[in-house]
């Protein structure tokens, strides 16, 4: 908005702002130029009068918006689009004597201060309708930001009551609103409506929709919570006639007497439901949704939901036509049908449902503990079925059932009841289902690890008959389309003979790790650094060529990394030296311990001498689990000391990507030399450690200093008399404990993670060299925010453009291992979609998060979320506590004004737990 306005009109603490919006139009006689005015009202008071006092009310300035101003308190009348705030210090509750009806499009934001209340007497029980925006025209739209809205009472729509136009809402409460028919806080009968970000909490209706009933008219629900909701039908949701979308959302502990607890939806309705969750809703038949149109549904979960009476603990479909895919029914029970669904035809028409990539775990009922078919059509296509507690697992009672690379095992009573379909390439831990394809199994274990992930899947154990069991065919069409519901990519080659074949079931096990090298014939140096002659060096890069691996054997030994490839990462450690006094030969020792969780493999170190240098031992030392390397540091020379592990064996088991061997590093002369001949030795030495990733790019990991050890005792302790003077002063970094530790050069501030929200983004041309990486099979798994994003490694820049997934910082700790490491994505994409992190902000603390890493699972607690000024770079400092940390950062809050995005962020948590998923 302007702030050169044509004049500004005061009335006691009213202030109004105007814009002049000049529009130009043909007359008689010549051109004629109007004005009109995009109003900015400010209320001054809680009160709800139109008395003209001087203090401006929120029905004064919603008059005033409407071109209609009933008195000068907030100002003149506007025909523009307008807003509504209030004043700062101003907060608590209006209660309403009668409806607000705006009639033009106006915003109100109530920045998070502002109670709309319909308890007009302050009893507990509401009385009044809060808005009910007219049919004018043109059609307005009205935007309620920041706001409560409770205690509203009506026939229909207790809180709010449209018809056409368009409402927004954005980050609002509704609490307590009340229906003695239809929609306890909001209906419409034919509006577009858009929320995101709220709540409704606690609201009832009479007849159907505890929160929203939708005659016609298209919705828009995100990032949103249904929570305690009641109605006689459609405890949260009744939609008939409609189009509604759902997204990052929770239903939970809604209540309907009929049907549907959290939804019912009937004819004429389009549905897609994603990334949500439906917890504890109880109906008498429907205990999550009922559904009787037109469904899809993803990645969602339906757990602990029950159905009182008739079945569908989860869902109840009849008439439907439903494809789900990644989604799992768990815990839901009924003690009719169908403890996860129960499907049937009606005289409006035949079901059809289909469900692939899905888990049901744990569900019961009296017939079907997972699934119950009355009749119509069910489908499962790559579906995990298991562990009923009661009632048969799949149970057919009239219609068609068919499976196809899918697992039924361990149901308590019986895996199967009925006619059981076989489209091949099925297991069953019984012979009940009674599978005839060649490609199926009865009565054999599939062994399936513990429910995991969310949505929720049974991993694979390494020796499942279900590995590489599937048929191809079936994986690639929809609507499978070769993904799997714990994220990776099908077919893998989980046996690894070399043949890629997709699993039976929900999960697709970890193949072979697939690295694709930077598409070059000339292999990326590897980066030596050369310190300039002072107490602090300063390094430079001299390029020197990169080995070639020797290809991994095709299966390792149990238990270690497995691999096809001939491009591992691999570490190097390098010293550079400068002897300038040519008086001696210096022998290094340098011990690098194996990382935790990895295991050493005879074999697959290889030490080389350079330069002046010469390699005299190059151990693994078994009892105290690290690598040992002994070299000499020629006199009269300067150069590069490398060792590096050889391609033979699973390299980054042995020392993974960001791992930071800081060892003990003693310098001992030659026999017979004096230790002050030692002493003139340029000092300090510095070390510094590397990953060389598999495109050849390299990486400062850490760097530390070399003393030598004056005694020569093989320790560097108190006992050197001259340590003191060996120790050089080192800068302080503020972001650990003690003093005088070492350094990693870092930006300045912290990467710009976001574009503009919701607008398409106009992007420089993309630079030729590639500024990602990829890693391979890694990426991350966030439940409470439903994301699954694979990870690529991206340079420490600020143009990060191009990263639609999750990029890892170089330089940071390789995910999963000891130090920080940070991981970056855009909460808004260039193209205007929303990005990895759009939700970040909701984490909250205990939260977890995982990280597939090459088939080990670490799984991090989330410990603090902060904002974070774009210049602090704390974030980015390295950790030397001895634990694994996991660093999240995204952009935060667009400012228009600026163009940029004022906050950071940043999501810190710390390695708590650690599994294999196979193998």
């Amino acid at each position: 908005m302007l702030r050169r306005t044509p004049f500004f009109v005061f009335s006691k603490k009213v202030f109004w702002l105007g814009v002049t919006i000049l529009s130009v139009l043909a007359v008689a006689g010549g051109w004629k130029i109007h004005r009109t005015w995009a109003a900015a009202y400010v209320v001054t008071t809680l009160e709800d009068n139109t008395v003209a006092d001087g203090a401006c009310s929120l029905r004064e300035a919603l008059a005033a918006a409407d071109n209609t101003p009933v008195n000068d308190d907030c100002g003149p009348g506007s025909p523009a689009d307008d807003t509504i705030t209030f004043a700062s210090g101003l907060s608590g509750t209006i209660y309403l004597g009668s409806t607000l009806e705006p009639a033009s499009t106006v915003t109100i934001d109530g920045d998070n201060r502002i109670v709309i209340s319909g308890d007009n007497d302050n009893d507990g029980q509401g009385e009044v309708q809060l808005f009910k925006p007219r049919n004018a025209y043109p059609l307005p739209t009205v935007t309620l930001r920041n706001l409560t809205l409770e205690y509203g009472y009506a026939a229909e729509g207790g809180a709010i009551y449209i018809s056409s136009g368009s409402l927004v809402i954005e980050n609002c409460i509704f609490r307590n609103n009340k229906a003695s028919s239809y929609g306890g806080a909001i209906i419409s009968y034919g509006a577009s409506i858009t929320i995101t970000g709220s709540q409704f909490n606690s609201n009832s209706a009479g007849s159907n929709g505890g929160a929203l009933r939708s005659f016609s008219g298209s919705w828009n629900i995100d990032n949103t919570i249904f929570d305690s909701n009641r109605a006689d039908s459609g405890g949260a949701l009744y939609f008939s006639s409609s189009s509604l979308t759902i997204t990052n959302s929770t239903f939970q502990y809604n209540y309907s007497a009929t049907s549907g607890g959290a939804i019912t939806e009937f004819s004429n309705t389009s549905v897609t439901i994603d990334h949500t969750t439906f917890l504890q809703n109880t109906a008498t038949y429907g205990g999550g949704i009922y559904i009787a149109s037109t469904v899809s549904l993803s990645d969602s979960v339906f757990d602990g939901n029950k159905s009182t009476s008739i079945g569908g603990g989860g869902i109840y479909a009849v008439s439907a036509q439903l494809t789900a895919t990644k989604v799992t029914l768990k815990n839901n029970q009924t003690t009719g049908r169908g403890g996860g669904i129960y499907i049937s035809n009606s005289s409006s028409g035949d079901v059809d449902v289909t469900f692939a990539n899905s888990t049901f775990s744990n569900n019961s009922g009296g017939d079907g503990g997972a699934a119950y078919v009355e009749s119509g059509d069910l489908t499962l296509i790559n579906v995990t079925v298991a562990d009923s507690p009661n009632g048969n697992g799949l149970q057919n009672g009239g219609g068609t059932l068919t499976l196809a690379n899918s697992i039924v095992s361990n149901n308590a009573a019986t895996n199967c009841v009925g006619t059981i379909t076989d489209n091949g390439n099925n297991i069953s831990s019984d012979g009940s289902c009674g599978f005839t394809a060649a490609s199926s199994m009865n009565n054999t274990d599939p062994q399936l690890g513990t429910l995991t992930g969310s949505p929720d899947y049974y991993p694979l154990q390494s020796t499942s008959p279900a590995i590489d069991a599937g048929d191809n065919t079936v994986c690639s069409a929809a609507p499978v389309n070769n993904e799997s519901e714990n994220g990776v990519a099908r077919p893998q080659d989980g046996d690894y003979n070399g043949t890629f074949i997709c699993d039976i079931g929900a999960y697709e096990a970890l193949g072979a790790p697939t690295w694709t090298p930077t598409p070059t014939d000339t292999p990326t140096p590897t980066a030596t650094f050369t310190p300039a002659p002072t107490s602090t060096p300063t390094a430079t890069f001299t390029p020197t060529p990169t080995a070639t691996p020797t290809p991994l054997p095709a299966k390792a030994p149990a238990g270690q990394m497995k691999a096809v490839t001939t491009t591992w990462p691999r570490v190097t450690w390098q010293m550079t030296w400068a002897n300038i006094y040519n008086t001696v030969n210096v022998k290094v020792r340098i011990i690098g311990p194996v990382p935790l969780h990895s295991t050493y493999v005879a074999g697959s170190l290889r030490c080389e001498s350079a330069g002046g240098t010469i390699v005299t031992s190059c151990t693994y030392n078994a009892a105290q689990n690290h690598i040992e390397v002994e070299a000499i540091l020629a006199a009269d020379y300067g150069g590069t000391f490398s060792a590096l592990p050889s391609g033979e064996g699973p390299v980054a088991s042995l020392l993974p990507p960001g791992s930071s061997a800081v060892g003990d590093f003693a310098m001992r002369g030659t026999a017979g030399l004096p230790s002050r001949t030692l002493a003139a030795l340029q000092a300090p030495l510095t070390i510094s450690y590397q990953t060389v990733a598999a495109s050849g790019t390299t990486q400062l990991v850490n760097q530390g200093l070399a003393y030598w050890d004056e005694n020569q005792d093989g320790v560097i302790d108190a006992a050197d008399p001259n340590v003191a003077n060996n120790t050089p002063a080192l800068t302080d970094d503020p972001s650990r404990n003690g003093t005088n530790d070492p350094t990693i050069a870092m930006r300045p501030a912290l990467p710009f993670t976001g574009f503009a929200p919701h607008r398409t983004t106009l992007l420089p041309p993309k630079p030729q060299e590639s500024v990602t990486e990829d890693l391979g099979q890694v990426w991350i798994d966030i439940p409470r925010l439903g994301i699954k994003s694979q990870i690529w490694g991206v340079p420490d820049m600020d143009d990060l453009t191009w990263l639609t997934s999750v990029g890892w910082l170089w330089g940071s700790a390789f995910p999963g291992h000891e130090g920080n490491s940070v991981l970056t994505a855009h909460n808004y994409l260039a193209t205007g979609a929303p990005g990895p992190f759009v939700h970040l902000y909701t984490l909250h603390y205990g939260d977890t998060i995982r990280i597939y890493a090459y088939g080990t699972v670490y799984e991090f607690t989330v410990t603090q979320v902060s904002y974070v000024d774009p210049e602090d770079n704390w974030p980015l400092h390295p950790m030397d506590d001895g634990h694994a940390w996991l660093t999240l950062i995204t952009c935060h809050q667009w400012d228009d004004a600026e163009g940029a995005y004022r906050y950071r962020i940043v999501v810190r948590a710390v390695l708590t737990r650690w599994y294999q998923v196979s193998g």
